[in-house]
């Protein structure tokens, strides 16, 4: 059975008491998960599908700042404290399903065992690595680069066989991520087009394997990675797990 690497290092019988808390929630395309302003008290973990991130822009417009796709997750407020107003909204740019767990889960879930924080920084700090990279990109690519550059990464996020994404990925989305406007989006798709770059077929987007697109900004944190080095599993109590039944 899959287990998360965030929970790797939880014992079965405290992941079976999990299962309680943690809610499925499944969002049709362009449905909203989580909106700007609302109270943030849970994290959020995909299980299938693509969210992106999205942040209020001027004039009322929005920009996607990064995406989050299978076993991604999104911690938007201290673990401690009074709640506080989300600053960003995940829609989802997929049909999706995430996995919800409370804040006060998480929070103990981090008290008992200690590889959870850890684990749990190394994707935070994978995430905003990512992020950086696209802020350098958007600044420094020309549009037909930075257009195929998001074509790749869409390659990995949302694959539809080899080199390819679900063409349900609207050229909105796509000029939202890339920071460019969507005629600007739809000149360099029709040029790339024209080249044979970039293919439309059935439910796909084929882009061809060109080393001046390729890109490693979202290459997924192998289990090494996630988990601590050398070190066994955290049981700090295998008999009697830790106790999820009530808040703190």
């Amino acid at each position: 059975m899959y287990i998360h690497p965030l929970l790797s290092s939880v014992p079965p019988r405290a992941r079976e008491a999990l299962v309680r808390l943690i809610e499925l929630r499944n969002f049709r395309r362009n449905e909203v998960v989580l909106n700007v302003g609302d109270d943030i008290d849970a994290l959020y973990c995909v299980g299938s599908g693509l969210l992106r991130v999205v942040v209020p822009g001027p004039n009322d417009a929005t920009v996607t700042t990064n995406f989050l796709s299978p076993d991604d997750l999104h911690l938007g407020a201290p673990l401690d404290g009074p709640k506080q107003p989300s600053d960003l909204s995940l829609i989802a740019a997929l049909p999706s399903s995430v996995y919800v767990m409370p804040l006060w889960t998480l929070r103990r879930l981090c008290e008992s065992y200690p590889s959870v924080p850890l684990v749990l920084m190394q994707m935070q700090c994978r995430q905003m690595l990512a992020l950086r990279k696209q802020i350098r990109r958007r600044t420094t690519m020309s549009a037909e680069h930075l257009v195929g550059r998001v074509l790749q990464e869409l390659t990995q996020l949302a694959p539809e066989g080899d080199h390819a994404f679900d063409r349900r990925i609207s050229q909105g989305v796509i000029a939202s991520y890339a920071g460019l406007s969507r005629p600007m989006v739809n000149k360099v798709l029709k040029e790339l087009e024209e080249r044979g770059v970039v293919q439309r077929d059935g439910d796909a987007v084929h882009v061809r394997d060109d080393l001046a697109f390729n890109t490693d900004f979202h290459a997924p944190l192998g289990p090494d990675e996630l988990a601590p080095p050398s070190r066994a599993p955290d049981h700090p109590d295998k008999d009697f797990p830790i106790d999820f039944g009530s808040r703190f």
